[in-house]
């Protein structure tokens, strides 16, 4: 053999030596080519990883929900004060020009009391309002400070101004105009679980503590509003 023919020989062997050998293992499953195969990010998660990422979201559920929550019901209960403020600065302008209050129980359609007096209100009409309504009642004082309605649509010089929440609580204001010194304004509120009082409820006897009633403490749990329930704030 001549020199020539012995390099091409030996160049032939060096690159077939270098050449991968089959495997006579199993074949290489779609997961491993998987798991090579370049640009793919390694791995998935494992079980256990997958368990702490769940109970780390469950642990911020934990903390999110009463906050969500709480400031659910905080706006509940702000939109009900302001619309026993709105029906409140109303009355007082019909006092002012009429020297008594009126009640508003009379219905809420066209051509009642509650529309004629301001119809961007969500007035329920009666003696006890509903989540979302407000409604106010007009009578007098009678022996204890209880309160005395007025027949529905009539007149009056005390007031009761009730709004329901959709927290489930229900915020008051009252106005005496019964004694000659002056007046004697109240703000209560109640978490019963049955609505507002209606005409369930004392007036105070004097000007009412300093204090916010939704503060915590101050916040009726019956079926009435008594005369030590009234403070000078929510």
């Amino acid at each position: 053999m001549s020199g020539a023919s012995t390099a091409w020989l030996v160049q032939r062997r060096a690159k077939f030596a270098r050449l991968p050998r089959a495997s006579s293992g199993p074949p290489r499953t779609l997961a491993v080519r998987r798991k090579s195969a370049p640009g793919t990010g390694g791995d998935g998660f494992t079980l256990v990883e997958l368990m702490i990422v769940v109970l780390i979201m469950g642990i911020l559920m934990a903390i999110a929900v009463p906050s969500f929550l709480a400031t659910r019901s905080s706006a509940s209960n702000a939109a009900a004060e302001s619309n026993a403020t709105n029906a409140f600065v109303n009355e007082k302008a019909y006092y002012s020009s009429n020297q008594m209050f009126e009640d508003l129980t009379n219905g809420n359609g066209s051509g009642s009391n509650a529309m004629a007096m301001d119809s961007t209100l969500p007035w329920s009409g009666n003696a006890t309002p509903t989540v979302g309504q407000v409604t106010a009642l007009a009578g007098s004082i009678g022996g204890g400070g209880s309160f005395v309605p007025a027949s529905s649509g009539g007149t009056g010089l005390a007031l009761v101004i009730e709004a329901a929440s959709g927290a489930g609580d229900c915020l008051y204001i009252s106005d005496n105009e019964v004694s000659t010194s002056a007046a004697i304004i109240g703000y209560a509120e109640s978490d019963n679980a049955a609505g507002c009082a209606g005409t369930n409820l004392t007036f105070p006897t004097s000007q009412p503590a300093a204090g916010a009633g939704n503060a915590g403490t101050h916040v009726e749990t019956g079926n009435a509003i008594l005369a030590s329930d009234w403070y000078a704030g929510w």
